[in-house]
């Protein structure tokens, strides 16, 4: 992800006036009269400001407090920044690296990478990322800890198209295994299971997000018969819509994408935009516990219609 150099700026030619003042100076007439000629006055092109880096939104993922029927109730979720698009990974980790924001923090994400995680360099071939980070990366933890750290990253770097699995160096030392994982061709997202990955995540909008018109929700399920129900509710709690999409599972027992547009038109009349919430669930199919199982809840800005 090598940035582009930027091309240097040539001056414009500089624009000189020269102005001759005649002087007499009190000396003895045998004296030669002098002239004096002024300083060059200079017109020089105003400096040239590069343009900002052109930007694209990514996601950052994170670790966050998940309901959950087995184990810690820590599961990865994901945040939102805004990343140059000529290193679009270099960028996400780095964001990554940084930590999370206020608006993240309140909805109970975190993060699992040790402070002081810096990128030394990222190569790709095929499908492949390569990631070289520092040793403070590999600074030991609870196999949790350490298992979450890892699907940090891989999850950040695999969002990006034709990029399927990840490899990782530490201090330029290629690592395999790392931690308790074995590398082999490099992790991809279904090397994690249920111990990190909740059954329903949400990947946009992020919490906080000033959402636009089509409201669009996507993530990730694995669910019951691959459904994924979803409500979107206004700040007083009234429900504005609400309704179901199918996630694409090709097998019983993983994870797959899934998307749901929509339309603010269709929101009941009166309908004003501002905050609101998005809820994502799936229906308990067992006899007991709650109706519903597995809720996600995403504070967001609702859109203008």
């Amino acid at each position: 992800e090598a940035a582009p150099q930027a091309t240097p700026t040539t001056p414009a030619p500089n624009t000189s006036t020269t102005s001759t003042t005649a002087s007499t100076p009190s000396t003895p007439a045998s004296t030669p009269s002098s002239s004096t000629v002024d300083a060059p006055t200079t017109t020089n092109a105003p400096a040239t400001t590069p343009p900002p880096a052109a930007t694209t939104s990514a996601n950052v993922y994170w670790r966050s407090t998940v309901p959950h029927p087995h184990g810690s109730p820590d599961r990865i979720t994901a945040g939102t920044r805004n990343v140059n698009t000529s290193t679009p990974i270099r960028s996400s980790l780095e964001a990554l690296f940084a930590g999370t924001d206020n608006a993240e923090q309140v909805t109970g994400m975190a993060t699992s990478i040790p402070v002081g995680t810096e990128v030394l360099g990222i190569s790709r071939n095929a499908t492949t990322a390569t990631i070289d980070l520092t040793a403070e990366f590999a600074s030991p933890a609870s196999p949790l800890d350490e298992t979450t750290r890892l699907a940090q990253v891989v999850f950040t770097v695999t969002q990006f198209d034709g990029i399927d699995q990840v490899q990782f160096h530490i201090d330029g030392t290629p690592v395999d295994p790392i931690f308790s994982l074995a590398v082999d061709q490099g992790l991809t997202r279904n090397s994690f299971n249920d111990d990190v990955r909740a059954y329903i995540m949400v990947e946009q909008p992020a919490p906080e997000a000033q959402t636009t018109n089509p409201l669009v929700i996507s993530g990730e399920a694995n669910t019951f018969e691959a459904t994924v129900r979803y409500a979107v509710t206004n700040d007083n709690g009234d429900l504005l819509i609400e309704g179901f999409t199918t996630a694409a599972i090709y097998n019983f027992g993983t994870w797959g994408a899934f998307e749901v547009t929509i339309d603010a038109a269709d929101f009941p009349a009166g309908y004003q935009h501002g905050p609101g919430k998005i809820t994502l669930w799936e229906d308990n199919s067992g006899d007991e516990g709650p109706d519903r199982i597995n809720v996600v809840e995403v504070p967001v800005i609702l859109p203008e219609r």
